[in-house]
Parts: structure tokens; C-alpha cells; sequence
């Protein structure tokens, strides 16, 4: 049966009547409650497939470079002179016959052994071509020197091919070869003649080279020692007698007697 919404208002009404007659006042709102606990965490998921590691891939190889071009061919020699004959003059001289058209007195007293030998082994040949290079003939060699006195290195060369001689005077610092240059006490370090004046004993057990350079190549000289004495000491050894010597390469002063 359907409620009539007057009939409503009027129990509403009732109440709030009879709440007032007992003296019954609305109270406070209550505290808020507690939060009730988590819930339980949910199941992980599933773990994912482990991926594949990448590769990488090889490129490919360059093209081989292209071969040099061939050096030039080196000229022939001068053909060789070969012996072409030889025969016994009225003397009795036995003599060489030469393919340059040249007669030579072999000196010796002809047999049928030593002509056959000469005939046979007298063959010429290709000539060797000429050496153009840088030769050494005049080496340093070891100097020794008081304190204050002048040392001297001197080196000669010659030139194969005729050109000019470049020279380069270098010192060795225990590990290196330095080229030297004209400074202070030294001089002619671009010369066969290397100088240097006012000599110290912090130069003592140095070693001195030649570098010497032509148009064809470039060649080194033996080292030369040099050895710094005291006056006192340079003096006692040669007023002794002595001829005081050096060993190239150690320092090592050696003592023998004057001749």
C-alpha cells in the first residue's frame, strides 16, 4: 500500500515533538574511524622473454691497392777488358794480348801451364758501376785537452758523384746523437773541422761524430772521444815522459813510455 508523503511529514513531525519532551539535542559528529588495513599486494606478472643479442654485421673488404710503378733500369757498366791472346816475343817475355787492343808483358817465364791458365781465366765481364757516394777518408779520432785548452776533431770525405759535401757535426748525450750548431766555445760544427775552445770537465767522456752528405747519400764517421784534464793532472803525465793515449770509446786514459 502506498505511503501518502503527508502521512510522512506528520510521523517526522511526531518524532521531532517527542525528542524535544525528553530534551534529547542532536550531538557532535563522531570521529572519523580508522582506516582499515591494505589489502594484500596483487601477484606479479609474468617475467618477459629475454631478447635476442644483436649481431653486427662484417663489411666488406676494400679493393687490393694498385702495384707500384716499376723503378727505372740501372744503366750497364762499361764492358770489361778480357784477354783475347797471348804469345812469346823474341825475349822470351810471355805477353797478354787485350780486347781493348793493348799489349801487356805478363813478366813471368812462359810455360804451357801458365798460358793456358791466363787464356782461359783472362775472360772479361759487365764493369761495375762507379760508387757514387760519400767516403770517409780522414776519421776523427780521440782528443785529450787541459781544462781551458782548445780541442780539435778534424774528418776528411770525398764525393763520388761530384757534388758538394754537406758536413754535421754531432754529439752523444748517453742516449741520443744531436746535431751541434755553432755556439759559445764551439765552431765549425758545418765543417770537416770541429772546434771548441775553453775546454770543462763537464765535457769530459763526450763523444764527437761526422755526419757527412752528398747528392747520393749520407754517411756517418767513427765517434772520437774527448777528454777534459786538469791542468795539474794533464802536466804530471806529460812532463813525466809519457805519452798519455786514449781507448777510442771508454775514456780510459793509458800511460807508455815516451820512445
Amino acid at each position: 500500500m502506498p505511503v501518502d508523503f503527508h502521512d510522512l511529514l506528520g510521523v517526522k513531525e511526531d518524532l521531532e515533538e517527542k525528542i524535544a519532551q525528553i530534551g534529547l539535542t542532536e550531538g557532535p559528529q563522531g570521529p572519523q574511524g580508522p582506516l582499515g588495513p591494505e589489502g594484500p599486494r596483487g601477484p606479479l606478472g609474468p617475467k618477459g622473454a629475454k631478447g635476442v643479442p644483436g649481431v653486427g654485421v662484417q663489411g666488406e673488404r676494400g679493393p687490393q691497392g694498385k702495384e707500384g710503378p716499376r723503378g727505372p733500369i740501372g744503366t750497364q757498366g762499361p764492358e770489361g777488358i778480357s784477354v783475347v791472346n797471348v804469345y812469346i816475343d823474341l825475349d822470351m817475355s810471355l805477353i797478354v794480348v787485350l780486347s781493348d787492343g793493348s799489349e801487356l808483358n805478363a813478366g813471368i817465364i812462359p810455360t804451357a801451364e801458365n798460358v793456358t791458365l791466363i787464356r782461359s781465366g783472362g775472360g772479361g765481364g759487365g764493369g761495375t758501376t762507379p760508387y757514387l757516394g760519400v767516403t770517409i777518408t780522414l776519421q776523427p779520432t780521440a782528443v785529450m785537452v787541459a781544462i781551458g785548452a782548445t780541442a780539435i776533431f778534424t774528418a776528411a770525405a770525398s764525393s763520388g758523384d761530384g757534388s758538394p759535401l754537406v758536413y754535421q757535426w754531432q754529439s752523444y748525450d748517453g742516449a741520443n746523437w744531436n746535431n751541434m750548431s755553432d755556439l759559445g766555445d764551439v765552431s765549425g760544427t758545418a765543417t770537416n773541422t770541429l772546434t771548441i775552445v775553453n775546454c770543462q770537465l763537464i765535457i769530459t767522456g763526450t763523444n764527437y761524430r761526422v755526419r757527412v752528405t752528398n747528392d747520393t747519400n749520407t754517411v756517418v764517421s767513427d765517434q772520437a772521444l774527448l777528454t777534459v784534464l786538469t791542468a795539474a793532472s794533464y802536466n804530471i803525465l806529460t812532463e813525466s815522459g809519457f805519452n798519455v793515449l786514449i781507448q777510442t770509446g771508454t775514456g780510459n786514459l793509458i800511460t807508455e813510455d815516451s820512445p
